[in-house]
């Protein structure tokens, strides 16, 4: 069974999932950056199905964008704006055993688990 590319996100300020964070994944190739998908996170803070699955995942280099900006300016109005777009670079050497990222994210700050 092929790997799968996957995320969750998780708002440490509420103690919840993170539903309806828009976020983008993209291939990082020397010429620029391929969209592979854009979606948005549900109520348990993931994405419906895998972000990138079967051919399109493969071993490499990819960026995953996090809107939190405007994810952040509807749940935590009342804090003072810090983050806005999250770029997170990272490498799938194996993409049979594909890749799950975890995103902790605060009104100003987050942390980013790659397992």
């Amino acid at each position: 069974m092929p790997g799968a590319l996957t995320a969750i996100v998780h708002d440490t300020l509420l103690g919840r999932p993170a539903g309806g964070l828009r976020l983008q994944v993209y291939w990082v190739e020397p010429s620029g950056d391929v969209l592979l998908r854009a979606a948005s996170t549900n109520a348990d803070g993931s994405t419906v199905a895998p972000l990138v699955t079967g051919p399109k995942l493969s071993a490499g280099i990819y960026k995953l964008v996090l809107h939190a900006g405007d994810y952040l300016a509807a749940t935590h109005a009342d804090k003072p704006r810090c983050l806005d777009i999250l770029p997170i670079v990272f490498v799938i050497d194996d993409a049979a055993a594909g890749r799950h990222v975890k995103i902790l994210l605060g009104p100003d700050s987050y942390v980013v688990h790659c397992t």
